[in-house]
């Protein structure tokens, strides 16, 4: 039976792979794949340099979407595949990563439904909401600790490259989202979270239809 695909979507910040861990926290890793469309960004050479000297890494052409998209279709098809985990520190020795096919099916990043190829394939749609000013202190705090940005460059990123993005081509798939929730306390607490967990747990006993 063809998996399930769930798409989780949102601004730059507002907690998509949070929930994403807590998905996987509550479900079975047999049940359960991650399919990142942050797995999959062009090395720098290819990316847009804006007029201030920074590479965007917030356009649609910053990612392999062929790439994501055929490896999604093998996924769906039950194959497992290997892929080159995208580094952001540019480390010397590749990351490579299997990700196993399973009954459920995250695919989870900034522009997988303005990829009208992946958009139609998503069975439930997610959309996280976070207040613009909270993204934006997650964001600092995770680019300048995890990746070694500076805090100008952090800032800058966010404003003129992340909330462009966001508004240009993500915002207007919240209404058709099956799902918004907004990220406003810790997921566990959550009513809406709670009632995720109650349906894909439901799909993968009866491996039914969303």
């Amino acid at each position: 039976m063809r998996p399930a695909i769930i798409g989780i979507t949102g601004r730059s910040g507002s907690g998509k792979t949070t929930l994403v861990q807590k998905l996987q926290e509550y479900l079975d890793n047999n049940d359960l794949s991650v399919h990142s469309l942050d797995d999959y960004y062009l090395d720098r050479s290819s990316q847009v340099e804006d007029s201030d000297g920074y590479y965007n890494f917030d356009l649609p052409t910053s990612f392999d979407r062929n790439g994501y998209h055929l490896n999604l279709l093998e996924l769906i098809k039950g194959h497992d595949i290997r892929i080159q985990q995208y580094s952001y520190n540019e480390q010397k020795e590749p990351n490579i990563k299997v990700i196993s096919s399973a009954p459920i099916i995250i695919v989870e990043g900034l522009f997988i439904n303005y990829f009208s190829e992946i958009h139609h394939l998503i069975n439930y749609h997610i959309f996280v909401k976070l207040a613009k000013e909270e993204c934006f202190n997650r964001r600092m705090l995770r680019d300048t600790k995890e990746r070694n940005y500076g805090e100008v460059e952090v800032s800058h990123r966010f404003n003129q490259h992340a909330e462009p993005a966001f508004i240009d081509y993500i915002t207007s798939f919240e209404k058709l989202s099956d799902l918004t929730l907004i990220n406003d306390c810790n997921y566990e607490e959550h009513p809406k979270f709670k009632e995720l967990i109650r349906l894909l747990k439901t799909y993968i006993k009866k491996r039914g239809e969303f």
